[in-house]
């Protein structure tokens, strides 16, 4: 994995673990905020360009998103 791939990894989990904790507590209403452009970008893409591990993570990020009010 070049670092690039890994440092999308490590962006993706990150982005999960908040999204994961927000739908646990019960919130609806949230608010995230960021400083890694390129995952709200591609939170808002097709993701084909990614590779198969933040690909997965990310699209269970939309997944859990579209249980909020963001």
């Amino acid at each position: 994995m070049d670092n690039s791939s890994k440092w999308m990894v490590e962006g993706a989990v990150c982005s999960a673990l908040g999204i994961r904790l927000a739908v646990d507590m019960g919130m609806r209403s949230v608010v995230f905020e960021g400083d890694c452009k390129v995952i709200v970008t591609t939170l808002k893409s097709t993701m084909e360009h990614l590779s198969w591990d933040a690909r997965s993570i990310l699209l269970d990020c939309k997944s859990k998103l579209n249980q909020l009010d963001v």
